[in-house]
């Protein structure tokens, strides 16, 4: 993906995602990136 909706990209290590230790999914969308996507 070119252009990735995450604030921080994934850390990929040996063909595994680490896991963050963040509340949620481990992930955090970032909204201005997302706001390019957005349709009304």
């Amino acid at each position: 993906m070119t252009d990735d909706l995450l604030a921080e990209p994934l850390e990929i290590n040996d063909g595994a995602i680490r896991v963050r230790e963040i509340a949620g999914v481990g992930a955090v969308i970032d909204a201005d990136k997302l706001q390019k996507y957005r349709q009304d």
